[in-house]
């Protein structure tokens, strides 16, 4: 004998309490499966404009950025990334450049694809040398270098006037603050063309792939650069969609102490990428161009060379690249110390040590990602905030809980205690591929029976739906779950 008792609820959270005017006896020797649910979330959708566009993320326990977020009249499911995008973009142009934690540091904001939840923090690159960029973790190459005494490296051919000799970094920067830096030593003048004695510290909008075989890179894939032609010479910069322009300054010190000489650098910071100098003989440094940051834009970092093995070298050659990068692994540092005045922000400073970790979102957006509250984290080099809740603006990965509150059946849930807790699950649904409306239909092909506990007279019952993860979720409309009894 199978008997069916259909049981139905306007509850927003998913809970059962059905009375019945006759009694329905069970007993030890009877099973109960669940035949079908129907059941509809309620969307989750959120507004920012000047009420909630504020959130602040203190990152060290001196240093803070406030980010304003994109006014929008409304995000959910559809457009949850692009809120999620604009967090990561605002959190990244609230970086100063300054030495210490800062640099190579990158925020990111998402959706966790395993976990469902949302989670924002941030990862830190370190500021590691090409050479041990190539050696360790062969995520950049050298064509045409030689190592020279004192770690300098230099062509091993004669003067050029193309790109043949290069570095070149195949992990581009991030969003966040990074820094491409040299030190131009043991130049020579030998009295050859202007071109011929150089070299170039840029960033390419263009993969590497595209153009580190070839001699001659194009104005377009040299987007950004420095040129340092020879010691009479004036700096010559370029910046994306522009041509290479005079800075009308000159080189202090490129030849004689390597611990004096000039030191060029590029840096992303903010909402702008620039190009500086560090002399020995100036106390502040030098801006020799500022260019707006383009949202998203990856940049590689490269060097060429023109001056030929006799002609120029370089030292003290640094960057960091994108931390979120698959390919991306913890470098040594570079040292810090590099004799110029003013000297070059560090970046191990401080960096290795944990530091007050807080974030502050408006209530508006705090509930719409999931999170019930925020504890201050202690972290150095990573943090991470994530949500207690599934976000609710997806359900890519969420599956529910079928739950018998009253009756005692055989079932059991590991996740509740490490040994296994026992709780009356009658079935997992999976679920549904309708994302739009989050109505979730489901009726077994196969019935699984999970034996009942106990013996009595069913006169109520009461049962209840839950998240995968046990939280409780949010409902619209009439649900409905039937059972069947043998």
């Amino acid at each position: 004998m199978v008997r069916l008792i259909r049981i139905a609820s306007n509850d927003k959270n998913g809970l059962f309490d059905n009375n019945f005017s006759t009694d329905i006896p069970v007993d030890e020797t009877n099973s109960i499966a669940l035949q079908s649910c129907s059941f509809s979330g309620v969307f989750n959708i959120l507004r920012v404009d000047g009420i909630n566009e504020l959130i602040s993320f203190k990152y060290t326990d001196t240093d803070e950025i406030q980010a304003v977020l994109t006014h929008k009249d409304q995000y959910d499911n559809s457009n949850k990334d692009d809120l999620f995008s604009d967090m990561t973009t605002a959190l990244n142009k609230g970086l100063v450049y300054k030495g210490g934690k800062t640099i190579g540091l990158e925020f990111l904001a998402e959706v966790n694809s395993i976990a469902d939840k949302v989670q924002i923090g941030y990862q830190k690159s370190n500021l590691s040398s090409n050479d041990s960029r190539v050696t360790r973790d062969g995520t950049s190459e050298y064509q045409g270098m030689e190592v020279a005494s004192n770690k300098y490296r230099k062509q091993t051919s004669d003067d050029s006037t193309d790109d043949s000799t290069k570095y070149y970094s195949m992990i581009p920067w991030g969003q966040g603050c990074h820094i491409h830096r040299i030190r131009i030593v043991d130049f020579v003048d030998n009295g050859d063309a202007t071109a011929n004695n150089g070299l170039i510290l840029g960033l390419s909008n263009s993969a590497p792939v595209n153009w580190k075989t070839s001699p001659n890179m194009t104005d377009d894939q040299k987007t950004y650069y420095i040129r340092f032609s020879r010691g009479n010479e004036t700096y010559k910069v370029k910046v994306k969609d522009g041509t290479e322009t005079d800075t009308g300054v000159a080189p202090t010190l490129v030849a004689g102490s390597a611990q004096n000489n000039d030191i060029i650098e590029i840096v992303r910071a903010g909402s702008e990428i620039k190009a500086l100098l560090y002399r020995h003989d100036q106390a502040s440094v030098e801006t020799l161009f500022v260019a707006p940051q383009l949202d998203g834009e990856e940049l590689f970092p490269f060097i060429t060379l023109q001056g030929g093995n006799n002609s120029v070298k370089f030292n003290r050659a640094v960057h960091t690249i994108d931390p979120y990068h698959t390919s991306h692994i913890a470098n040594e540092e570079e040292e810090e110390s590099l004799g110029a005045r003013p000297n070059p922000p560090p970046s191990g400073a401080g960096a290795a040590t944990p530091t007050n970790n807080t974030l502050i979102l408006p209530i508006t957006v705090s509930q719409f990602c999931g999170f019930n509250n925020f504890e201050n984290l202690q972290s150095a080099t990573n943090a991470l905030f994530q949500a207690e809740n599934i976000f609710e603006a997806t359900t890519s990965n969420t599956s529910f809980i079928i739950e018998l509150t009253n009756l005692d059946i055989d079932s059991y849930n590991g996740k509740s205690n490490e040994d296994g807790a026992k709780q009356n699950i009658i079935a997992v649904i999976p679920t549904s591929n309708n994302e739009t409306h989050k109505i979730i239909e489901y009726e077994s092909q196969n019935l699984y029976y999970v034996d009942i506990k106990q013996k009595t007279n069913i006169r109520n019952i009461r049962a209840r739906i839950l998240r995968i993860d046990g939280t409780t979720p949010v409902l619209t409309g009439l649900s409905v779950l039937t059972f069947l009894i043998k």
